[in-house]
């Protein structure tokens, strides 16, 4: 088979689902001497990716699976220096069961281990996408095997900054700021705009504001938080508030 004729089969491929019939066609391909490690581009204008970064940039986690069965060399890094945990971490789209895709990652976090805190050219940690995503099992799963939260990326964003960064809920957003606060993420650590989690959190809800809270102090704004003791890293447990709702 010809490479162009190859191309143009993966990419109908990774423009699909990766059910069970696409996974065979991918696997019966590997099996019959594809490279899982193949470069290639969509167009002239793209430059080349490995099969293998496609389908994590399409969550295709099925085909992921399949490529490590077949000895796919993990350990990439992408112009924008992401490993393939940054890639699975925050994907456009997510066309598996997310049981099966959180197996998945979690296989490749086992092998990719000394890679949990790389840091892309924004200084972004796979953590810190996994939270932007809303992702919980994901960050659990980083977390447990030793992900940083401390860790600030080039724009002096740790990782509660990222809860903020998508249109979730309220209630996956104090899900992630419970994770991130028992692992003693710092909720006033100020980004280079000067504003802490704590600012974007009582931004995105002012109602919050309204309630009898004291007041404290961080870079000349007024934060609004309960109990006598005021915010602090030790202290802090939003779930226990009264603006809980």
């Amino acid at each position: 088979m010809k490479n162009l004729e190859i191309k143009e089969i993966l990419i109908d491929l990774i423009l699909s689902i990766d059910d069970k019939e696409n996974s065979y066609k991918l696997n019966t391909l590997l099996n019959e001497g594809l490279d899982p490690n193949l470069s290639f581009s969509f167009d002239e204008s793209d430059s080349n990716q490995t099969l293998l970064e496609h389908c994590c940039r399409f969550g295709l986690t099925n085909y992921v699976d399949i490529l490590i069965k077949h000895s796919v060399k993990l350990d990439i890094l992408t112009e924008d220096n992401e490993t393939v945990l940054h890639l699975l971490a925050y994907n456009i789209l997510d066309n598996t069961l997310k049981e099966n895709s959180n197996k998945t990652y979690k296989k490749i976090i086992k092998k990719l281990k000394y890679l949990i805190n790389h840091q892309d050219s924004d200084g972004r940690t796979p953590l810190m996408l996994a939270i932007k995503s809303g992702d919980k099992d994901k960050a659990n799963s980083l977390i447990e095997n030793g992900a940083n939260v401390s860790i600030v990326d080039y724009c002096g964003n740790n990782c509660l900054h990222f809860c903020f960064m998508e249109n979730h809920s309220i209630n996956l957003q104090l899900d992630l700021i419970d994770l991130l606060i028992q692992k003693n993420a710092d909720p006033l650590q100020t980004n280079k705009l000067g504003l802490s989690p704590i600012n974007y959190y009582l931004k995105l809800h002012p109602p919050l504001c309204q309630t009898p809270f004291s007041k404290k102090k961080v870079e000349n704004e007024e934060l609004f938080v309960e109990s006598e003791e005021g915010i602090s890293p030790g202290n802090m447990n939003i779930r226990d508030t009264k603006y809980n709702t």
